[in-house]
């Protein structure tokens, strides 16, 4: 586990909310090669669907077991709360198949069974 999913998972820095912008802020639409070209150019990269989903999957699995984990202190488990929607959304948008479209409504589904459980343990 690299250092900043663990410190998310744990409430390392409990006191540092900017670590869900750094967990979250990865582009995976396309990133650039700043590599200097022989012909000056720089070279784009396509990362696929494939790849897309399965990060943002990982993304959302993090924040919805730290959101879970009662040892975690009430202010991180709301901030993953805060910061779940946007894997989840992001991979709403990439629905293209039943398959993707069904996991992501079982996310949605199991995301509102957490979230009430949070809600009365408030």
């Amino acid at each position: 586990m690299d250092v900043l999913r663990r410190k998310i998972r744990y409430a390392e820095e409990a006191d540092n909310p900017l670590l869900f912008s750094h967990f979250l802020s990865t582009d995976f639409n396309t990133h650039i090669d700043n590599h200097n070209h022989s012909d000056g150019e720089h070279k784009q990269c396509i990362v696929t669907k494939a790849k897309q989903r399965a990060c943002l999957l990982a993304q959302f699995e993090l924040l919805l077991v730290t959101l879970s984990d009662q040892s975690i202190p009430m202010h991180w488990r709301l901030q993953c709360l805060d910061h779940i929607n946007k894997p989840l959304f992001t991979l709403q948008r990439l629905v293209d198949d039943e398959d993707s479209a069904e996991q992501v409504k079982g996310l949605f589904i199991e995301l509102k069974m957490i979230n009430q459980s949070l809600l009365y343990s408030l």
